[in-house]
């Protein structure tokens, strides 16, 4: 999905491309790395990578304004095995908050990460969501 706004200059696009460069560039932080990776609905891991990664990773990121028009973000991922899925998803949700604001000059209202694996010798499934909403 596409954000748009209308300003008196016109309007402005947001591809979520942006949003998944975003996600890919806090990933190769030595605090993320191989720690939690962006993964598909499915469970996949999206290889950072591969060539259409950003693709990948934007397909699968869903973006929108709420009615305050602040953003809700809503994406996958899968954690290293070990690693605690809710303190590892809450630090990956506010650094992309910190780094949306730079950006949009607002804290997204929410983001919602679902977790759809763990990883360890092998990837297994999971279904957990971890939901960080943010005052403006």
């Amino acid at each position: 999905m596409v954000l748009q706004k209308e300003t008196t200059y016109g309007k402005i696009t947001i591809a979520e491309r942006v949003f998944a460069e975003i996600l890919l560039s806090i990933l190769e932080e030595e605090e993320f790395k191989d720690r939690i990776w962006a993964a598909n609905k499915r469970g996949r891991i999206i290889q950072k990578g591969a060539a259409f990664a950003e693709n990948d990773i934007a397909s699968m990121l869903h973006v929108e304004r709420g009615e305050d028009e602040r953003l809700i973000l809503n994406l996958a991922a899968v954690v290293k095995f070990g690693e605690s899925i809710k303190a590892t998803a809450s630090k990956l949700s506010d650094r992309m908050a910190e780094l949306i604001k730079k950006h949009d000059g607002r804290k997204p209202k929410r983001i919602t990460i679902e977790v759809t694996g763990v990883k360890g010798a092998t990837l297994q499934k999971r279904s957990m969501e971890i939901v960080r909403e943010y005052e403006d």
